[in-house]
């Protein structure tokens, strides 16, 4: 369900900056009159949660707007927040039966803070956390649109995207049967039984027997001397 907050400013810069400070919030939906008659008929018709009003309003004035629906037992119970010039403060005996005032240039968080607040007494529902841009609006030269910048790219504030269409969701797939508890495993054999300990090596026997010592050689006998050649006969004489 929507929160409807009714905003009353002849000036469209005012129009505008209060659009961009509640554009991050799509709850709240904006109505705009730039008139005080025109505001009072628009409360009669739409039922806002809470009212928005400069006191400078054209036909009816804030206060008069104010003094008009407290009048009316459908409007009475309302909030309406003052917007009041920054050289000229609330007034308080005017003003009697307001949420309250907040003057002119101000901060968005300021702003919201108030409206949220407002809306909250009348809708008894938790006021959402504030997430607009900080945006200070210096009304006092509203009548001259030339004074402000109002793009988003001077203001920081980034355009919401289009959301696409959600693509229609497919059946959810049947949920799958219990599965049984597996049994506990047994713990594993181990892997080698253990193995006993070696019998200590012998000694390896030397490769070979030790080789006894050689005989020295027996001495060669000497050698007999050559006997001489018996002398040749003389030869006989023919």
């Amino acid at each position: 369900m929507s929160k409807k907050l009714l905003v009353a400013d002849d000036s469209k810069t005012i129009r505008r900056a209060v659009e961009l400070t509640f554009s991050n919030d799509k709850e709240i939906e904006l109505i705009f009159a730039d008139d005080g008659q025109s505001a009072l008929l628009m409360a009669k018709e739409k039922s806002p949660l809470a009212v928005l009003a400069d006191h400078k309003l054209p036909g009816l004035d804030g206060y008069d707007l104010l003094a008009a629906m407290k009048q009316e037992s459908s409007l009475s119970k309302i909030p309406v927040i003052i917007l009041h010039s920054h050289h000229k403060s609330f007034d308080e005996i005017r003003g009697v039966g307001a949420e309250g005032g907040i003057p002119k240039p101000f901060l968005t968080d300021k702003l919201m803070d108030m409206v949220y607040g407002a809306i909250e007494s009348a809708d008894k529902a938790p006021a959402p956390e504030p997430q607009a841009q900080i945006i200070v609006i210096d009304a006092e030269f509203a009548d001259d649109e030339e004074e402000f910048d109002l793009s988003f790219d001077a203001m920081g504030v980034k355009p919401a995207a289009p959301v696409a269409p959600a693509a229609p969701m497919r059946p959810a797939a049947p949920a799958m049967a219990p599965v049984a508890p597996v049994a506990p495993m047994r713990p594993a054999a181990p892997a080698m039984a253990p193995v006993a300990p070696s019998v200590p090596m012998r000694p390896a026997a030397p490769a070979m027997a030790p080789v006894s010592p050689a005989r020295p050689a027996a001495p060669a006998a000497p050698a007999r001397p050559a006997v001489p050649a018996a002398p040749a006969r003389p030869a006989v004489p023919a």
